[in-house]
């Protein structure tokens, strides 16, 4: 074998090296990119999740203390938390029964809690009240 075949064999072989070279560092750096993007959006999923259980429990303590409360007409009202969460709760006759003589009619009533983060609405829970309730 002489030098000049020798030589036109290893500047081929090194040629190719690095293409192989930069391609498998495009592969890796496509790679590094989408787990990175993945990491990113499970953190914002996470956070909306978190956003949204914090929203629910607002509007369940809402629920909770108009059950209690006895007045529905009263329970309508708005405020915010401390966690900057705005809410508003809206109640509306539904029907009303008739009663066994010597007894409180009971009545039903549709109940809506919003609840809201900036201008958006994050929760919205609707649920039906009897009033009045039996305190045992």
């Amino acid at each position: 074998m002489s030098f000049n075949q020798f030589y036109n064999t290893v500047s081929d072989e090194a040629g190719s090296t690095v293409i192989e070279i930069i391609v498998a560092f495009a592969i890796v750096s496509i790679a590094l990119i989408q787990g990175f993007d993945l990491i990113a959006s499970s953190a914002r999923s996470a956070a909306a999740l978190a956003e949204k259980t914090s929203a629910l429990a607002v509007a369940e303590n809402q629920v909770a203390l108009l059950r209690t409360a006895g007045n529905p007409e009263a329970a309508q009202k708005s405020g915010r938390t401390d966690n900057g969460f705005a809410y508003s709760v809206k109640v509306s006759p539904v029907q009303a029964t008739a009663a066994p003589t010597g007894t409180a009619a009971t009545l039903a009533y549709k109940v809506t809690v919003q609840v809201n983060k900036n201008e958006r609405e994050v929760v919205s829970l609707e649920t039906w009240a009897l009033f009045p309730f039996d305190r045992q």
